[in-house]
């Protein structure tokens, strides 16, 4: 009853949505607090919850409290794939690959075929400077769905960091044929122009990227060496 009589007091305040619409809001918010709280609301009625934690752990921009959500939607259900698959990306953006590579390769061993997963392994192994791993789970991933842009400038990326810069070029070529005028794309290309020595391409699309986006830093440094004005 006291349950019951508190979330009633909240949704009086205004303080949570309507109840017809907790769910709703707690699969989906473009507005994080009220994501956040939704998915309190849920995970308070009891239930099966997992599902909730997931979502409010994804709602979550603090890393270590989006992992402790993701930790109680595995203890509920240890096969949801995208709660270990979410929490290995937490971890490896705090550094931690080992934690991160244990999660994203049971999320995948759960889920073979689910895009994302391999994307976030491959994001992984790119950040530790395992370029062909990185390679390999980016094509899976570019197999798996050949539409989206950034899977192509990453692996471009990671052929960028291997020596590989012939293959990263075709890459990169492919994910701005997606996505024309991206700025970080221009910026891959241009960096792969340099190294494949064409200079004027280099500079050309290394301004173009600065001048859509100025903080990109690797291509300012590009242009550094390349003796160009930005």
């Amino acid at each position: 009853m006291r349950l019951a009589a508190s979330i009633l007091a909240m949704v009086l305040l205004g303080l949570v949505p309507a109840l017809a619409d907790v769910d709703d809001d707690c699969y989906k918010n473009p507005d994080r607090e009220k994501q956040i709280r939704a998915c309190t609301v849920v995970i308070d009625r009891g239930g099966n919850i997992a599902w909730a934690y997931y979502n409010r752990g994804i709602a979550k921009t603090d890393l270590d409290a989006k992992i402790a959500d993701y930790d109680r939607a595995i203890e509920r259900d240890p096969k949801h794939h995208e709660a270990l698959g979410n929490r290995g990306r937490a971890y490896g953006l705090k550094g931690d690959y080992d934690k991160a590579l244990s999660d994203l390769n049971r999320a995948i061993e759960i889920k073979p075929d689910h895009v994302n997963n391999h994307r976030l392994r491959a994001y992984v192994y790119l950040s530790k400077g395992d370029y062909d791993r990185s390679i390999r789970d980016y094509s899976r991933a570019i197999f798996l769905d050949s539409s989206d842009a950034s899977s192509y400038d990453y692996r471009a990326w990671a052929y960028y960091k291997a020596g590989k810069y012939e293959e990263g070029l075709t890459d990169a070529e492919k994910a701005l044929e997606i996505k024309p005028n991206t700025a970080s794309f221009l910026e891959t290309r241009g960096l792969l122009f340099e190294k494949l020595g064409k200079r004027e391409e280099a500079i050309s699309d290394l301004r173009r990227a600065l001048s859509k986006d100025g903080n990109l830093s690797d291509a300012r440094k590009g242009l550094d060496r390349l003796g160009a004005a930005p």
